[in-house]
């Protein structure tokens, strides 16, 4: 007798796509994520720069101007630790460690909240001058679009690691960060991977 969870058997947690479908699927993700990376770097030079035009603007401010950033970093980062803590604590911390914790069944990854929360929050945090690193929300945000296409491609269970591991070594590489892209596919999947763990996703 067949076993259902979340209206799914247990025979739909080990079927495989051909080759050639999972090959295209990856792809197609990879480009999805790819391009959300890209608009992530690119919104984000555009609010360092106008971060170092403001502070170059309080230049000739030196008796309160020094107060500006402060006060606007202390605003965004209180405003972005409650929208993250409200609607999407899965985004807090870094993106790696929360991925090898999706892909070991060990937390949950709900791409709706998670992409745009950490999207706008990366910009506003990173633009307003807070010490965080870029990497982090990019792998996020390519597995949670990696999640979105699989569901949209209908991809099988078990085919949802290797796409959210992709769709995060794309998000990687779109940042030009080729190291950390082969450090995070291996760390991800190292232990993931090979036992082809079941799902659901």
């Amino acid at each position: 007798m067949n076993v259902v969870a979340d209206g799914q058997t247990v025979e739909a947690f080990h079927v495989r796509s051909p080759r050639r479908v999972h090959f295209a699927r990856a792809a197609l993700i990879g480009l999805g994520a790819g391009l959300f990376a890209v608009g992530f770097r690119q919104a984000l030079a555009l609010a360092e720069a106008r971060r170092y035009r403001l502070l170059q603007s309080l230049h000739a401010h030196p008796g309160w101007g020094w107060l500006v950033l402060p006060l606007i970093g202390l605003a965004v980062g209180s405003l972005v630790g409650w929208t993250v803590t409200r609607f999407a604590p899965e985004a807090a911390g870094s993106g790696i460690p929360h991925l090898k914790g999706v892909l070991l069944h060990l937390r949950k990854l709900s791409p709706r909240r998670v992409i745009p929360i950490k999207f706008m929050g990366g910009i506003l945090s990173i633009g307003a001058g807070l010490s965080l690193g870029r990497e982090g929300p990019t792998v996020q945000i390519g597995a949670g679009v990696a999640k979105v296409l699989a569901g949209v491609l209908r991809a099988p269970q078990t085919d949802i690691p290797q796409l959210l591991s992709a769709g995060a070594g794309a998000g990687l590489a779109a940042m030009r960060l080729w190291r950390g892209w082969c450090l995070s596919l291996r760390n991800c999947t190292a232990s993931c991977l090979p036992a082809r763990r079941p799902g659901p996703w």
